[in-house]
């Protein structure tokens, strides 16, 4: 089949690939002409994007009047060595990580693509080999060290299209609230005009 916009299909197909990524390969379908069945071999549109993303986890430490920089590196290497010699990262993550948003997740960090992290810390994810521990590094935040745990490139396809029908539900929405407002404004406004001698 050549390109076709889904609105262009039948509908058995056109419902059998919404939403789905690239590679999708459906089960058997039944129509009047006999069975089909559908890979979805590419998009294509405005709203079409790929994003390369990193699921990670680190431990952060930070120093402070108590422990200064030298002794939280210590510290954390320390950590660190513990993990390499086969404690679990997360329970580690979970005892000693001062990042509030992913010490009790252990560490995790969910899936994050480019520009969301601090530069340093994106470098680092960027280098360090699945699977493996980077080294003790610096951000603005204090020290940390990371393990990645997968790489993918996702299609963000979907999540563009329901930005998009966000932003122009939300945009009608203020404009008929803003119009509400001012009639009700005007509506209930008291002017008294008075002469001047």
């Amino acid at each position: 089949m050549d390109w076709r916009r889904a609105n262009e299909m039948p509908e058995l197909f056109a419902s059998a690939i919404k939403n789905q990524k690239v590679g999708y390969i459906t089960s058997p379908l039944e129509s009047g002409a006999g069975y089909h069945i559908l890979k979805l071999e590419d998009k294509r549109g405005p709203f079409v994007q790929y994003e390369d993303q990193w699921f990670s986890r680190h431990i952060l430490l930070t120093p402070s009047t108590i422990r200064d920089e030298e002794t939280t590196i210590a510290e954390l290497n320390d950590i660190r060595s513990r993990i390499l010699d086969g404690e679990d990262f997360a329970d580690l993550a979970k005892e000693y990580s001062e990042d509030p948003g992913s010490a009790k997740q252990g560490g995790d960090l969910d899936w994050l693509g480019k520009g969301v992290l601090a530069p340093e810390f994106e470098k680092t994810m960027i280098e360090t080999p699945i699977g493996e521990v980077s080294e003790v590094f610096q951000t603005e935040f204090g020290f940390h060290f990371l393990e990645v745990l997968d790489k993918r490139n996702h299609d963000m396809t979907r999540d563009l299209i329901e930005d998009r029908a966000y932003q122009i539900l939300y945009g009608r929405k203020y404009e008929e609230e803003l119009e509400n407002t001012l009639r009700s404004m005007r509506a209930e406004a008291f002017v008294e005009i008075k002469e001047l001698d």
